[in-house]
């Protein structure tokens, strides 16, 4: 399988959202998708980064603070293995 395409990297990031009850910031979609585009196996990178970004949610918002807190795609499993 090859890298997402940006119309299928958005709805990664906001329909499981979308189903949980909860809002995406516009701008975090945006840099989800710049950060994984043309990313081969790049999805489970953008699922921990997400999981951590909900975690870091002060309401039912996922903002570009969260996921910049939560590490991002390339830093989100490096901050989750040092704090383990």
């Amino acid at each position: 399988m090859g890298p997402l395409t940006a119309d299928e990297l958005r709805e990664v990031v906001t329909e499981p959202a979308r189903h949980a009850g909860l809002s995406v910031e516009r701008a975090l979609v945006t840099k989800v998708v710049a950060d994984a585009e043309d990313q081969p196996g790049a999805l489970p990178l953008i699922s921990h980064a997400l999981l951590e970004t909900w975690r870091q949610r002060r309401s039912d918002i996922m903002t570009v603070a969260g996921y910049d807190a939560a590490g991002g795609m390339s830093g989100a499993i490096a901050q989750t293995a040092e704090s383990v």
